[in-house]
């Protein structure tokens, strides 16, 4: 179940990551920087939470 999901979090990580440079590299405008850095954000934030190992110390 956890590689599963976090194997999701890395896939959608990726594509955001792609879909930011491409709006970055292929638009113009005000609109398109912001919605190539948040997803770019996004994809920072999905990409750790897919490629953290959790861990394995539960009492603390």
């Amino acid at each position: 179940m956890t590689r599963s999901r976090n194997s999701l979090f890395t896939a959608a990580g990726s594509l955001a990551l792609v879909l930011g440079l491409c709006l970055r590299l292929w638009t113009s405008g005000n609109l398109s920087h912001f919605a190539s850095g948040f997803l770019l954000g996004v994809s920072i934030a999905l990409l750790i939470c897919g490629l953290a190992r959790p861990s394995r110390d539960i009492s603390r």
